[in-house]
């Protein structure tokens, strides 16, 4: 019974970009221009629903998903992808963003982006939930969980811990959050977080990366998500390497 952190087994179940404008009500008035423009672009994308709040598109071909509206846009993968294709993949996803950022931002016409996010989320599969559980609680060991549990007069079982970390050169903050998930039985009861629920486990790792332009709207987003992920990729390996090992 183990945990599989190892980059054969590994599996990227989410790879997310986002970015958030200013002024973006014109989204009510030149909705269907972007959708027209978005399909000139790429004849695959077709329209899920469009309504006041934001218009949905997908693209089975390219297994993502679109959502824009009046504050930001969203696409983001629909299907797992795995480890070993995932730079070859993020070259596709990368050059989609940033089509679709461009003719979003222009259509609408908003003034500035705000924030631009790219969210990678990293799947260890384990061979049961308490494995998984266990694995993400040795590297939780901190003063504080110490603490908790004198307080709570309780020991740990399960735990998700989040830091956020910037770049003292490039001012790049990086949220980074481990935590074990429960994967369900189809047919089976939904889980409950108390003893006795039914699944597989696994050990994910989430890295957000955000950041803002200095000014107007953000240049070369395809190559800000290919760097982001090689980083995040970087990441994911070395601190998997480290929970692997010996906890103190």
């Amino acid at each position: 019974m183990s945990v599989h952190a190892y980059r054969e087994k590994l599996k990227i179940v989410t790879a997310a970009f986002e970015a958030r404008y200013e002024d973006g009500h014109r989204y009510l008035d030149h909705c269907g221009e972007s959708i027209v423009r978005i399909r000139h672009h790429d004849r695959t994308w077709v329209v899920a629903a469009a309504t006041p709040r934001g218009t949905q598109m997908a693209s089975a071909s390219s297994n993502m998903n679109l959502v824009f509206g009046n504050e930001q846009l969203n696409i983001n993968i629909e299907k797992e992808v795995p480890f070993a294709d995932g730079e070859r993949f993020m070259e596709s996803f990368g050059e989609q963003s940033e089509a679709f950022y461009r003719i979003i931002t222009s259509t609408i016409e908003v003034t500035e982006t705000t924030r631009v996010g790219v969210r990678f989320r990293f799947l260890a599969p384990a061979d049961t939930l308490e494995e998984a559980d266990r694995f993400v609680a040795r590297g939780a060991r901190s003063p504080l969980l110490t603490e908790i549990e004198r307080a709570t007069m309780s020991d740990l079982r399960d735990a998700a811990v989040a830091y956020i970390v910037e770049d003292s050169k490039t001012g790049i903050r990086r949220r980074v959050e481990l935590s074990s998930q429960i994967i369900p039985i189809l047919g089976e009861r939904s889980p409950t977080g108390l003893p006795g629920d039914v699944g597989t486990g696994g050990v994910c790792l989430d890295i957000d990366t955000f950041t803002r332009p200095s000014m107007g709207h953000f240049e070369k987003v395809s190559l800000h998500i290919q760097n982001s992920y090689l980083r995040s990729r970087t990441i994911t390996e070395e601190l998997f390497q480290w929970l692997r090992q010996p906890q103190k």
